[in-house]
């Protein structure tokens, strides 16, 4: 009752208002336009106030529709008078005392009026890094605005948050009286100087190392190290002595080759300051954008040298100008890449075509092979040492033995209806360390991570060689890896959550996915989850693929289940991904059958096998008996002494008696039967006689 008295009272106070203004003559004074233009302004903002109090209480749609509509007609009267006052005020005439008859040549200039644009509310989520900047926007904005009211204020307030900030306040009434515990709650909980310090110097000493020169990574490094150290100045920490720290610290987020331009400037060998640092660094930056700019308008800029035999650079860029347009494969006046003849032909027999004239298989010019090649052009498509014209599909059917593998297979589409398999949408860090959108399709049967070239060139992460056999169903090997790389995956609804894995290279994953749009507005279950691809129904194509070492590791347990032939959501660290069977009705268009298949065979390249093969120790001789009795033997009668000497005992007794056979010795004479100890007595002899 006293809400509605005291709005029984505020609409009387309008009356009277509105029968003053009514009552305006031609002279009325401005002053008094003036003060009934406040005091209109007072008024509405204290039945504004008044009006959501008594909405808070209604019970019933049909009271709340009363209250609204009397509301309304007060809302009405208000722009009313708003209106006249602007009227009367807009055609105030305004008298200057004119000083002198010359007073009207020397008038002052018109000044213009310009339209500021619109200034949105600042927001805050609640990141204690974000606090001090939101606190001082709304404290200008809104908090220090006396012409709003503390109701208005709260409001404002409650809209400004997002998350955990507005979870705070999400149970307060908004209320005058509210807005003071509301305000002071949020300073209790995120203006802790200690946090903010250290909050601060996380950000400053985690930033992302630089794998390569880039001068947009160098200025986002500049620009966050001079933001963090401003804000801890603010909070009254002493940055002034922590020159040599900070200045260690981003010269270890530099790239090698950064960080050896940046020693070579040094004159002596003091520590030089941040300050020389970072104006050092944004030099650098500026000039790596100047060479960026120059590159690109010389490859842009048409050539007008004739060219020469051995260094021709660009063979795939097609606006070249060149003086010789003689065709090296039909010998007409045109250049290679417009020839018809060669265009019209496939793959396979564009390939025939260049071997049969002896062109370089890579920029398709006489005079040298392949590997010979000058340019530093490669393969689009697999970026392999030929040309992009040459690239087709290779289909190898292996006789020899068969070898484990991993088969992945999805049928993705029936007769009747849709399949839809798990995507999400991911974050990767490129060569720079930003993060770039990528869409992953989550496959637990394969044995492999794998990556498109496009995506590798996009992110221009390194590759890494290898050798890979990728095949799919009936053991049909499909394509080969040549290359890996190693992908840091962020979660794209949890940035804490990040996974590492190595993908092979190959030219693509697989087709759209889905093939067909589905219409999902009817599957609740899955309409107010954190989805890992909210467009996991709009057909859409595929940059990685993630085997089973990932989708073990990002697995959560949580599964939602809706109606009968519809799919199904799973929780994961990526997000919830959707999966299964979707209705006939809900799929636009005729279906496609569509299959995704990818195994690995990690085999050894032939070329090393066979050299280590050649290199094997050759297997060991099974022995004959007489050989093994030699053997024997040899280990008895043989032996080495401390000095290394080989000492061989005599194989023969001195008292036993052998019969030697009578074969001629080195003099020429006949060894006669006898024992040992004669024979070489008599050997003796002949010898002395032979000497003498």
């Amino acid at each position: 009752d006293s809400l509605r008295q005291k709005r029984k009272a505020l609409k009387s106070s309008l009356t009277r208002l509105k029968t003053a203004i009514d009552a305006y003559s031609d002279d009325v004074d401005a002053g008094l336009v003036e003060s009934h233009s406040l005091r209109l302004n007072e008024i509405w903002n204290d039945l504004n106030i008044n009006h959501f109090a008594i909405l808070d209480l209604c019970k019933t749609q049909s009271e709340f529709d009363a209250q609204q509509g009397d509301f309304d007609i007060s809302e009405s009267r208000v722009i009313e008078m708003r209106a006249k006052l602007f009227s009367v005020s807009r055609y105030q005439p305004t008298s200057h005392p004119m000083q002198n008859s010359s007073a009207s040549f020397h008038a002052e200039p018109k000044v213009q009026d310009v339209r500021l644009p619109k200034l949105d509310l600042p927001t805050f989520s609640g990141s204690i890094q974000d606090w001090m900047s939101f606190h001082d926007l709304f404290s200008a904005t809104i908090h220090n605005n006396h012409s709003l009211m503390p109701a208005q204020k709260l409001q404002y307030l409650k809209l400004s948050l997002r998350g955990d900030a507005a979870r705070i306040l999400q149970s307060m009434k908004v209320t005058d009286g509210n807005y003071a515990i509301a305000w002071e709650l949020l300073t209790n909980r995120y203006e802790n100087r200690r946090e903010l310090v250290f909050a601060h110097i996380k950000r400053l000493t985690m930033q992302s190392s630089l794998q390569a020169e880039s001068a947009s990574g160098l200025r986002e490094l500049v620009d966050t190290t001079n933001e963090c150290m401003r804000t801890l100045e603010i909070l009254d920490q002493p940055t002034q002595s922590w020159d040599s720290i900070v200045t260690f610290l981003i010269l270890q987020k530099l790239d090698p080759e950064t960080r050896r331009l940046w020693e070579l400037s040094l004159p002596n060998n003091e520590v030089p300051s941040f300050k020389s640092l970072i104006e050092w660094l944004e030099q650098h930056a500026q000039a790596l954008n100047s060479i960026a700019h120059t590159k690109t308008k010389v490859q842009s800029k048409p050539s007008i040298k004739p060219e020469t035999k051995l260094h021709a650079k660009s063979h795939h860029t097609i606006n070249e100008t060149k003086t010789n347009n003689k065709c090296s494969i039909c010998d007409g006046n045109h250049p290679y890449f417009k020839c018809s003849n060669f265009l019209a032909k496939s793959a396979v027999e564009r390939m025939k075509s260049v071997k049969e004239r002896k062109l370089c298989l890579n920029c398709l010019r006489p005079n040298h092979f392949a590997s010979q090649c000058p340019s530093e052009n490669t393969c689009k498509q697999c970026g392999e040492k030929h040309h992009s014209f040459l690239h087709f599909e290779r289909t190898v059917i292996k006789t020899a033995e068969p070898q484990p593998t991993s088969v992945s297979t999805h049928v993705a589409n029936s007769k009747h209806s849709q399949v839809l398999l798990a995507t999400a949408m991911v974050l990767v860090k490129d060569i720079s360390g930003k993060l770039q959108p990528c869409r992953a399709f989550i496959d637990s049967g394969s044995q492999a991570n794998f990556v498109t070239n496009i995506c590798v060139q996009r992110l221009r992460l390194q590759r890494y060689p290898i050798n890979v056999d990728i095949s799919g169903l009936a053991a049909t090997e499909i394509t080969n890896a040549r290359h890996y790389s190693i992908l840091n995956v962020v979660s794209n609804v949890n940035k804490q959550y990040k996974l590492t894995v190595e993908a092979f290279n190959i030219s693509r994953v697989t087709g759209l996915l889905p093939n067909l749009p589905c219409d999902s507005a009817q599957w609740d279950h899955v309409s107010t989850l954190k989805l890992a691809d909210p467009n996991f129904n709009k057909p859409g194509s595929i940059d990685i693929l993630l085997g089973a070492d990932a989708y073990a590791e990002i697995m959560l347990g949580e599964i939602r289940r809706g109606p009968a032939d519809t799919p199904i959501a799973q929780e994961t660290k990526l997000g919830w991904i959707v999966y299964g069977r979707a209705p006939p009705s809900t799929v636009s268009g005729k279906p496609i059958p569509h299959i995704v298949s990818c195994s690995t065979h990690l085999n050894l390249d032939k070329s090393l096998q066979r050299f280590w093969q050649l290199e094997d120790l050759p297997m060991k001789r099974i022995l004959t008996a007489e050989e093994k009795c030699c053997e024997e033997k040899f280990r008895l009668t043989h032996r080495r002494d401390e000095k290394g000497m080989n000492i061989c005992a005599w194989g023969i007794n001195n008292q036993q008696r052998v019969n030697f056979c009578y074969t001629p010795n080195l003099f020429g004479s006949e060894v006669p039967k006898g024992t040992l100890s004669e024979c070489v007595a008599q050997e003796s002899k002949e010898l002395a006689t032979n000497l003498s």
